[in-house]
């Protein structure tokens, strides 16, 4: 593929879009794609047949990476016979690591370290032939993800360990940070799932970030720290909450903000699970 026309087509996909788009993409990150590279892939999703997408579960994988999970992509040869139409993977960028030796004024030389992408491609697992498998496997991977949310002990064991916030437990309904002092407050009408806990730690831990920002972008970091804590800790994330406010608002927001958000929470979690010593999932 192209690399200018993936690009005119990724600025044209990604324009004017709001809240409720962003949610979307949460939804698509599992596999910890970058965003840019994840929203690639929903990008060129959206232009294949309606057959494809219908069978499409961005579930993405490179061609070596299913090969060692004793997969494989399938041909074009064995899509026709198996689907009746062929298509291509997704491209994606690929980061590389490159070097090189640069004179300094003083006559000596030192060695440079840079990044550079190529186009590589990914493929779903309904390109592969382990899809009849996957669809086989679907409920009981469904109901094993279902079943890792995380529980609300799991939630309050976290918050007991965040150094510097003051913590209540009430009897009443709400969950909320309060910045001002620096408090989080837990209703008992809230103690049903550790999700709820981690999205107001991250209120907590992106308060420098968000305080210029308005209501809406202070929910995203807060979600955006809460799927990142979801993942390090092993848990699956509960999107119900996300839509729920994004619905509510028609905020919009274009993507190089939203993905500079997305790393900049990625980075404060890392960090702060670092700094407390938390066990993350092996």
């Amino acid at each position: 593929m192209d690399k200018k026309q993936l690009e005119k087509d990724f600025a044209e996909f990604t324009k004017d879009q709001d809240v409720k788009d962003w949610v979307q993409f949460l939804d698509n990150t599992g596999y910890r794609y970058s965003p840019y590279n994840t929203m690639l892939i929903l990008m060129q999703n959206r232009g294949r047949s309606d057959k494809e997408r219908a069978k499409f579960k961005c579930v993405c994988h490179s061609y070596g990476a299913w090969k060692k999970q004793g997969n494989q992509v399938m041909s074009k040869a064995d899509m026709e016979r198996i689907y009746g139409y062929s298509c291509n993977g997704y491209a994606i960028y690929v980061p590389i690591s490159c070097k090189k030796e640069v004179e300094k004024t003083d006559g000596e030389t030192e060695t440079r370290y840079f990044t550079r992408f190529k186009i590589g491609y990914t493929f779903d697992v309904s390109q592969t032939l382990g899809y009849a498998d996957y669809l086989d496997k679907e409920k009981e991977i469904n109901e094993a993800v279902y079943e890792r949310a995380m529980p609300f002990e799991a939630g309050k064991e976290i918050l007991d360990k965040v150094e510097g916030i003051k913590v209540e437990y009430g009897d009443d309904e709400k969950a909320y940070y309060d910045r001002s002092k620096d408090l989080i407050h837990i209703g008992s009408g809230q103690k049903r799932n550790g999700g709820t806990v981690l999205h107001e730690i991250g209120h907590y831990l992106t308060k420098e970030i968000g305080k210029e920002e308005n209501y809406a972008v202070n929910e995203i970091l807060a979600e955006l720290c809460n799927v990142h804590l979801h993942r390090v800790f092993g848990y699956k994330f509960n999107y119900n909450y996300s839509k729920i406010w994004a619905s509510r608002t028609d905020l919009k927001m274009d993507f190089d903000k939203f993905a500079k958000l997305y790393r900049a929470t990625e980075k404060t979690v890392d960090e702060f699970v670092e700094s407390q010593k938390l066990k993350q999932a092996a």
